[in-house]
């Protein structure tokens, strides 16, 4: 296990998840809860909305995490959403004094997902940095 606190080691930004429905959104929610890269993850101001805070690892790459470019943003279909928004903001970071992000010590990936063998992610992405080493 890795652990990473630095506040020079991460970007940060925040999601807004747009679903056909209520019960996808909690669905959604339900299955990412556990995600080691989204530290919060609760209902948006709509039902059908989820709201994420993301803490990507700078050395990372699990797509385009720019404000500009965003890979979940020009693709919503990845989470199986309608619409996401994002903002990134680095200093976000700075609220979780302490925060610390643990990677390589979990068995399986929290979310179920198989990052491995995911066509949309083989290239650059690392995988979960839940499960394994990086």
């Amino acid at each position: 296990m890795r652990l990473f606190s630095d506040p020079d080691d991460f970007m940060c930004g925040i999601y807004v998840i747009e679903f056909e429905s209520d019960k996808k959104a909690d669905r959604f929610i339900q299955r990412y809860k556990a995600c080691p890269v989204w530290p919060i993850v609760t209902k948006g101001i709509k039902e059908n909305q989820a709201f994420v805070l993301a803490v990507e690892l700078r050395h990372q790459a699990h797509g385009d995490f720019s404000q500009e470019h965003n890979t979940l943003v020009k693709n919503p279909y990845y989470l199986g959403a309608k619409t996401v928004s994002f903002k990134r903001d680095d200093s976000l970071i700075k609220l979780f004094r302490d925060y610390e992000l643990k990677t390589g010590y979990s068995d399986v990936i929290p979310c179920g997902s198989n990052c491995k063998d995911c066509a949309s992610y083989q290239d650059p992405c690392q995988g979960c940095p839940a499960f394994g080493e990086l």
